[in-house]
Formats: structure tokens, sequence, C-alpha cells
């Protein structure tokens, strides 16, 4: 696993989606969010939470053929709160 990978995941608290400001603040660039999101077979999008949360990033399972980033899937559920578990062990680890 990738050391940008590891710094995308790093930001991910909680949830089904990574805070914006987590992103900004650990200064993840374009590069390495597209390294992330290939070496999980994620597409992602962003929305906007309100004034509290701000935008967030929630993250799709990606079909074949399929752009890493994309307007908001109506037909899609963001991958959830275990999904991100299984990402951080497997980054943990090394695997």
């Amino acid at each position: 696993m990738s050391k940008a990978g590891r710094r995308v995941i790093s930001c991910h608290k909680s949830g089904n989606f990574i805070v914006g400001f987590e992103l900004q603040l650990n200064s993840i660039t374009p590069e390495e969010m597209n390294e992330f999101l290939e070496e999980n077979q994620l597409s992602w999008s962003v929305a906007d939470l309100g004034p509290v949360l701000g935008t967030a990033a929630f993250f799709y399972e990606r079909e074949p053929n399929e752009s890493t980033t994309q307007k908001m899937p109506t037909d899609k559920k963001p991958i959830d709160g275990s999904r991100f578990e299984e990402i951080k062990f497997r980054y943990e680890r090394g695997s």
C-alpha cells in the first residue's frame, strides 16, 4: 500500500465520509487522492454538510470503466464505516 493511501486514510475519523477540512489540514494532493482511489477501486464525490461540518468526501465502490471522480450518484450508497475500517486495517498491515 502506498504512502499516499496511508495519508488519505489517516484523515478518516469516523462514519462513512472524510471531512474536507481534514484533507486540507493534511495537505492531501489530487495525485495522492487519485492513488488512494485506484488502490481501493473507489470513486468519490463531495457534498456540503452544512455550516458545522462543511464539505465532506463520500466514497463509492467503483464500477469497471468508471472514472474516479463523478457527480453524486443517485443510485449508489456511499461505502460504510466498516469498509473504512477494512481499508485502514489493510494499510496498517501494509498489504
